[in-house]
């Protein structure tokens, strides 16, 4: 039996891991407990690269775990996301978005 490999990261910050597991074809955005110390544009910089990423690669499943995540985010951001972000999804042809 062959040895499974592990994600491999794609980006890392003080508030964020990005890992891609080629072999489910999932993509992981992982939040940590900094992130009660980020900006609204610190979150936009990095959905923003979550996407670019998904884009690039064209990678059928997205995972986001936000169980670490505390920033509270501004009432712009729902509306910013749905406008930017989402159709970048769709660009990509993710197949599948789940949070934890």
């Amino acid at each position: 039996m062959a040895a499974r490999v592990k994600p491999n990261p794609l980006n890392q910050d003080e508030y964020s891991v990005m890992m891609y597991d080629s072999e489910s074809g999932t993509m992981t955005l992982q939040w940590s407990e900094s992130t009660g110390n980020m900006t609204d544009e610190n979150f936009k910089e990095i959905v923003a690269a979550y996407a670019g990423f998904a884009e690039q690669y064209r990678i059928p499943r997205l995972l986001v775990d936000v169980t670490k995540f505390r920033h509270r985010r501004g009432p712009e951001i729902g509306t910013w996301r749905s406008r930017e972000i989402v159709p970048r999804y769709h660009n990509a042809g993710v197949k599948r978005f789940a949070y934890v």
